[in-house]
């Protein structure tokens, strides 16, 4: 499961800066037709003075107004590869926080990504850098007027099946996509799916449950409908190509679940 959010603390970057007014060189030679020097007794009247520039001091609190960007388009939920996965099993590592730097320019596209804490996990942030890069943006304001700004952004992937079950569960599937993935027809993936469903029952009903009681605490108060979330998540993607030629497709997603593979809700 991936949670996702926007830091409000904004970094200001490439924005305008303040207006400096120029007034334009002197004169250094008198014009053609004009005297050198003014006749005495008439005073030159003073360059007019330049209007002063526009400060933030100018204004009453000092202070400028800054609107930060916000994501219109692009899946902020970004999994890590299942070697990420196993790596986390192995330590014992419920939770995976990034946070990263997303500058953003005046038509809303994503310019530059960059880690301000990583995971500790480089292929992770590497898949949310690249990830990033494809979202789309409402331009952050400036008073009002669209301007380049860069945003934070703290990514946090909860795997949450980690009780002996869980940690069992997540190696047998594994197993089972290896088994899918050589098995030499479309029934016999699906009888090693039932296969699998009915020897490791107890583990899938202990992981169904964990997720449970996680997704009942996450859900808005009030709300109608509750997420999900998902579990052995790229392994049921991978599994996409051996399921889509075959007739019975349906049965064999239905199986795939029964065995305890989970797309999360988005």
């Amino acid at each position: 499961m991936v949670i996702w959010r926007m830091c409000t603390l904004l970094a200001l970057a490439s924005c305008a800066s303040a207006t400096t007014a120029t007034t334009p060189p002197a004169r250094t030679a008198a014009g053609a037709g004009e005297p050198a020097t003014k006749p005495a007794g008439r005073a030159a009247a003073p360059p007019a003075a330049a209007p002063p520039a526009s400060t933030r001091a100018d204004r009453p609190d000092g202070q400028v107004n800054i609107t930060p960007p916000v994501r219109i388009s692009g899946d902020p939920n970004v999994v890590p590869p299942d070697s990420v996965k196993q790596e986390m099993v192995s330590a014992r590592q419920p939770l995976l926080t990034g946070a990263f730097k997303v500058c953003v320019d005046l038509d809303g596209n994503v310019t530059a990504v960059t880690t301000l804490s990583p995971s500790g996990h480089p292929e992770f942030d590497h898949l949310v850098i690249e990830r990033a890069k494809t979202w789309q943006y409402r331009p952050g304001l400036l008073d009002g007027k669209p301007t380049r700004v860069c945003t934070g952004v703290t990514l946090v992937y909860y795997q949450p099946a980690f009780s002996a079950a869980g940690m069992r569960l997540s190696g047998l599937h594994q197993r089972v996509f290896d088994a899918i993935a050589a098995a030499p027809d479309c029934r016999q993936r699906e009888q090693l799916l039932h296969q699998f469903a009915r020897e490791h029952a107890a583990n899938i009903a202990a992981v169904d449950r964990e997720i449970e009681a996680y997704d009942a605490r996450r859900a808005p108060a009030g709300s109608a409908t509750r997420p999900h979330t998902g579990f052995s998540e790229d392994l049921l993607r991978r599994t996409a190509p051996y399921v889509a030629i075959c007739d019975n497709e349906e049965a064999l997603i239905t199986a795939l679940f029964d065995a305890g593979l989970r797309l999360a809700s988005r």
